[in-house]
């Protein structure tokens, strides 16, 4: 098992992002690694066009997309997305725009800059809409390009509470005025209903399983995507700046950058993760986490430090065998904590955890209650949580049998904390 180098790794982790994403919609790319997480197109192309500066095959065939399948694309929505985006974004999509305007004038995309010389390599086809990331496409296929697809997508989230017009505004980026009108026809047609809580109306879906009949297939999980470019923009900033020569300095700069992400990433549910300044490890710690971030969102579960735990876990045909692979100590299996009061007189031989219907539930929530106790964080007893389940049939589930996948800690608590983060309030345990 290899460990990731830190040198240059977020912008090498940003591309494999953006790649993986443009590659499920359809650009010849090496690996889909999105394929459980819905890709949200708008906040895709504001990243691409200020990533793109970095690889330019992925900026000139990422226009190439967006000439060939204008008709998927909402400038209404790419406006109000570009008044909530960062500085740098904007900047760099002016130009972006005015190149995509300079073969395709009636796109009236949002931006102001200067076109650069682009010859379409005319190589983008259609999308495959059968794809499960491409939930929010085949909305705007079947509803339109605007405000109504992309209510209908986000409603697909369950949220505890529902959603208030102001939440929904906000992440589709329409006017709160156009949102609350489609809003109003969706629940005079009974597809969703309003409730009342405090002094808000809040929505939820009516019918989601006819939609989902209609729409399917659904992705496993719909990331908040314009948080986590913000963060990445941030961080990628960081990594291109020289690196302070005295630690206290450096330290000093990483809390001021934490504070200008602190917004993005609670609203992802991930700033309880964040490393405690003050102690002596911080400067070492920032760097594993942001690499570790990264790598998440990039898909990949190996360690991006040699000093994380993994758990190595194994499906064979009928049982899961887990192995602890902690820095400096001999590898142990994994054993379930109600073993150790079953076996007290008499060590269990065998450390099979049988692949019936809960065997995998099992699992995953031993996987995380491990994982966030490294941190000082205690989780609940296993009841059925939602991100268990969740996480055995993404994770775990699709291993095939006879096969073994490796999970990090930091990929671990990451998952659990945005899966939470994206339908609560944020928390972490």
């Amino acid at each position: 098992m290899q460990t990731v180098s830190s040198k240059g790794r977020l912008r090498e982790f940003a591309l494999d992002i953006s790649w993986s994403q443009w590659t499920e919609l359809g650009l010849s790319g090496w690996e889909r690694r999105h394929q459980h997480e819905a890709v949200d197109l708008e906040p895709l192309i504001l990243f691409t066009s200020w990533l793109g500066r970095e690889d330019h095959r992925l900026r000139d065939e990422s226009l190439d997309w967006c000439l060939a399948n204008m008709r998927f694309v909402s400038a209404t929505r790419m406006r109000g997305l570009l008044k909530q985006a960062d500085n740098e974004i904007v900047e760099r999509f002016g130009d972006y725009s005015a190149t995509v305007a300079s073969k395709a004038p009636m796109a009236n995309w949002p931006g102001e800059g200067k076109p650069w010389r682009f010859v379409p390599s005319r190589k983008s086809a259609a999308p495959d809409l059968t794809r499960a990331a491409l939930l929010q496409l085949r909305l705007r296929a079947l509803f339109g390009v605007g405000s109504r697809a992309e209510l209908l997508r986000l409603l697909l989230i369950e949220m505890p509470r529902g959603w208030s017009a102001g939440e929904l505004a906000s992440e589709t980026g329409y006017a709160k005025v156009n949102v609350a009108a489609t809003l109003d026809s969706l629940t005079l047609t009974g597809v969703v209903r309003i409730e009342k809580s405090g002094t808000q109306f809040r929505y939820r879906f009516a019918k989601a399983s006819q939609l989902i009949e209609l729409a399917g297939p659904v992705p496993s999980f719909q990331p908040d995507w314009s948080a986590r470019f913000s963060v990445m923009v941030k961080l990628l900033l960081w990594e291109l700046e020289p690196p302070a020569r005295q630690s206290l300095v450096r330290a000093s700069n990483a809390v001021r950058l934490l504070r200008q992400i602190e917004k993005p990433l609670t609203r992802l549910g991930l700033h309880g993760l964040v490393p405690a300044a003050g102690r002596p490890e911080f400067n070492e710690e920032f760097d594993t986490w942001a690499k570790q971030l990264f790598a998440y969102w990039a898909g990949f579960r190996d360690p991006v430090d040699a000093n994380e735990t993994v758990y190595e876990v194994r499906r064979s045909e009928t049982a899961w065998q887990a192995t602890i692979r902690e820095p400096h100590r001999a590898p142990k299996p994994l054993t379930l904590p109600d073993w150790e009061e079953l076996y007290k007189e008499q060590a269990r031989s065998a450390s099979n955890i049988a692949d019936d219907s809960a065997g995998s539930l099992l699992l995953a929530h031993e996987l995380m209650r491990r994982a966030y106790a490294r941190i000082g964080v205690a989780l609940e007893s296993f009841r059925y949580q939602p991100e268990v389940i969740a996480f055995a049939n993404e994770q775990l589930r699709t291993i095939a049998r006879g096969q073994s996948l490796a999970f990090s800690e930091g990929f671990v608590r990451l998952w659990r904390a945005e899966r939470l983060g994206r339908t609560s309030a944020g928390t972490v345990a």
